[in-house]
């Protein structure tokens, strides 16, 4: 029997990888690879290379994060 294979889920990253403050500070935004990170810090490191800070794969395209009434956050496609 083939195990499947996990795949994780970003939406539970809980801070931004870059400046390592809470992902709810700031507007958020989702890779096309799956990472979470503060808009602002992940346009300052593409500035330099359009790869992924964490996995390295090409960045062509983002998705945002909206802040939900709990502080909660939820996938949207934009």
């Amino acid at each position: 029997k083939r195990e499947e294979e996990a795949i994780p889920n970003p939406i539970l990253e809980e801070e931004c990888p870059i400046c390592l403050t809470p992902l709810s500070d700031k507007e958020s935004v989702r890779t096309n690879c799956g990472h979470n990170f503060h808009k602002d810090c992940l346009q300052l490191s593409l500035q330099t290379k359009r790869n992924c800070p964490l996995c390295r794969q090409n960045v062509n395209g983002t998705t945002i994060i909206p802040k939900t009434i709990n502080g909660g956050r939820r996938q949207t496609n934009k």
